[in-house]
């Protein structure tokens, strides 16, 4: 994970946090992400009744994209990712004030425990081709979570297109060798290995029953309004008291 996000932040970061058009300008790429904070973040602080203010924590934060939005409705707010290269580049560019944290992978030791009000990842979990990995960050939230603080995570329930569902059922070699072959011709910008982009399928099922066994509670499924119908979901809830 850490190699590949390397080589994306260093060949076009911008594109990689945000694949939605082949070619961003730094401010509306930080604009864009204001609006997403808008339609994914206050959906959920409505439902668990989450009041202005506090510390947030991003993980897989990449360069910023969503800490204006969030800057707007937190007192402080951190970022941790995988990639040292993303951190620098989101030091120089974004436009407001965060603490930028690395991540060993699955574990974020630089955050001590109870420190965080609101612990959020959109479109970083989705990219992790193992659940045991997406399960140690939630572990981490747990850990870094204030008593009733809370948190929203964004899983992949399904892929993007039906291409990507057929991908999927290919041998590893063959989806090694066909994401070459597709990057060769052009019709495929996306760098690193395909795993690490695609990632892995969460049942909606298996990860609530993973955060009430850490012992969250209040915890739901909501809706991903940002991609199409089936890929993914939020699983939010909260810390006990």
């Amino acid at each position: 994970m850490r190699r590949d996000w390397e080589v994306r932040a260093a060949a076009d970061p911008l594109f990689h946090i945000n694949a939605n058009q082949r070619e961003w300008g730094v401010g509306e790429f930080y604009a864009d992400g204001t609006r997403i904070v808008a339609q994914i973040v206050d959906p959920v602080l409505a439902r668990l009744g989450v009041q202005p203010g506090g510390r947030v924590l991003e993980i897989g934060c990449g360069m910023g994209r969503l800490f204006p939005g969030l800057a707007e409705r937190f007192d402080e707010v951190w970022g941790v990712d995988i990639s040292a290269t993303m951190i620098a580049r989101g030091r120089k560019h974004c436009p407001v004030a965060a603490t930028w944290l690395r991540t060993d992978g699955g574990a974020v030791p630089s955050v001590r425990d109870a420190a965080v009000d609101h612990v959020l990842s959109f479109e970083g979990f989705q990219h992790i081709p193992d659940p045991v990995d997406v399960f140690a960050y939630l572990a981490e939230t747990r850990r870094m979570l204030r008593p009733g603080g809370t948190f929203q995570h964004q899983l992949r329930r399904g892929s993007d297109t039906r291409l990507q569902a057929r991908f999927r059922t290919l041998p590893r070699w063959a989806r090694v060798q066909s994401s070459r072959i597709l990057r060769v011709l052009g019709v495929h910008r996306v760098a690193g290995d395909p795993d690490t982009w695609v990632g892995c399928i969460i049942d909606p099922v298996e990860a609530t029953a993973e955060a009430e066994r850490l012992g969250f509670v209040d915890v739901a499924v909501m809706p991903d309004t940002v991609h199409r119908a089936g890929m993914g979901y939020w699983l939010v809830g909260r810390a006990p008291q």
